[in-house]
């Protein structure tokens, strides 16, 4: 293997012939005799044209030819100008002929032995590469795939994160409608628990007049008897008028006892009132705070619903139940969708003239069911419980 600076050195040599005017087949001949009796190397159009610089195709080889012709000649030259006698020059001449071409023949041997193995080198490598380029496509194929399948992942997630943000807001505003619905009970239940402290006031003012009054009647009572005592001492001297008194005393007596009486009835009358209103207060709170669990449960059993994206029949018919019962708002009824659509009955009769039979509309997806007779709607809405809870409320 020739090195870069052999090289070098043998350009240099060739650039000081061609600025000597020297013709290239004279430059050809100098690069093909350096390269074999310098560094041993066996002349080829490659090699001497890259020394050169110039010649073709076919002048090149034509100067390697005339080189090895040359090397001929002066073989013979230089064996006949020995001591070898006449009739050996020409055997001497042929046999190094014969040596040069069977040298050449093994290097053709050798060179196509090279090129085979080469070449089987080169169809292995072609067969690496096509598998190589088989298992690019397919591995491009793959990344495609994965592409789409993680750009339909990416539109999933975004979706879900937008009905996620949904779900969050309507969560809220119905948290938020529960608080002011609570906030209103509890007033209420505070309203109701201050009549019941001032019924209490009340009442225990009326307990002390009534201690006051059975005071004053034990008081007059026993004037009365010390009277009657005295009237009885002295109806021994005056009978019929003490008699007299004594009837008048006793009617006294009996006014008193039926104020006693009145005031009993009074004070059992008012502890009547106060059970009946501590009993519809007791009833109110049970009533809020089953209201409240119901809704608790109904916002947890919405939630299961949205995350199974089906809706349970008895869950189902529970929202209409409450839907009907009015114990639902708008907003609840609006998260609910059309999941409980099919639970609902439409009335038979309007409930405003008792005449006519509403009429269901579905519009693109919009729902009305309003009266023919009256005119009673429930105006457009996105699911048929939203449309016959807003009938049955008398919307318009």
């Amino acid at each position: 293997m020739l090195k870069e600076a052999d090289k070098q050195a043998i350009r240099q040599e060739i650039e000081l012939l061609k600025a000597q005017s020297s013709k290239r087949q004279v430059l050809s001949l100098h690069a093909c005799g350096r390269l074999f009796f310098d560094f041993g190397i066996k002349p080829s159009v490659t090699a001497v044209r890259e020394l050169t610089g110039v010649g073709s195709a076919g002048d090149i080889p034509r100067d390697i030819e005339a080189f090895w012709a040359q090397l001929r000649q002066t073989c013979r030259t230089k064996i006949g100008q020995g001591a070898i006698p006449e009739s050996l020059e020409g055997a001497a001449g042929e046999l190094l002929g014969a040596l040069y071409q069977s040298a050449l023949e093994n290097a053709a041997k050798q060179y196509d032995a090279r090129r085979e193995e080469h070449a089987r080198q080169l169809d292995a490598a072609a067969q690496g590469a096509r598998e190589l380029e088989l298992r690019l496509d397919l591995a491009q194929e793959t990344l495609r795939a994965t592409q789409v399948a993680l750009e339909r992942e990416v539109a999933r997630r975004e979706h879900a994160e937008q009905a996620l943000a949904t779900v969050r807001a309507e969560s809220a505003a119905q948290r938020h409608s529960e608080q002011a619905e609570r906030a209103h009970w509890q007033a209420e239940l505070a309203l109701v628990k201050q009549q019941i402290a001032e019924r209490d006031h009340a009442y225990a003012l009326l307990q002390q007049q009534c201690d006051t009054l059975r005071a004053q009647a034990q008081e007059k009572a026993e004037s009365y008897a010390s009277q009657v005592k005295d009237a009885t001492d002295d109806a021994q001297r005056r009978v019929r008028p003490m008699l007299v008194e004594l009837d008048n005393l006793r009617a006294l007596a009996s006014t008193y006892q039926a104020g006693i009486k009145e005031s009993s009835r009074r004070e059992f009358d008012f502890m009547q009132q106060l059970s009946v209103v501590k009993g519809r207060a007791d009833t109110l709170e049970k009533l809020t705070n089953r209201q409240a669990d119901e809704l608790a449960a109904l916002h947890r059993e919405l939630a299961k619903t949205s995350e199974r994206g089906a809706g349970d029949p008895a869950l189902l018919q529970l929202i209409a139940d409450l839907a009907a019962r009015g114990a639902l708002g708008s907003a609840d009824v609006r998260s609910v969708g059309r999941l409980a659509d099919g639970l609902v009955t439409i009335p038979r009769l309007c409930p405003a003239c008792e005449d006519g039979e509403p009429e269901l509309a579905d519009l693109h997806g919009q729902i009305e069911i309003a009266c023919p007779e009256c005119g009673r709607s429930s105006g457009w809405c996105v699911s048929r419980l939203e449309a016959a809870q807003r009938f049955n409320q008398g919307a318009t």
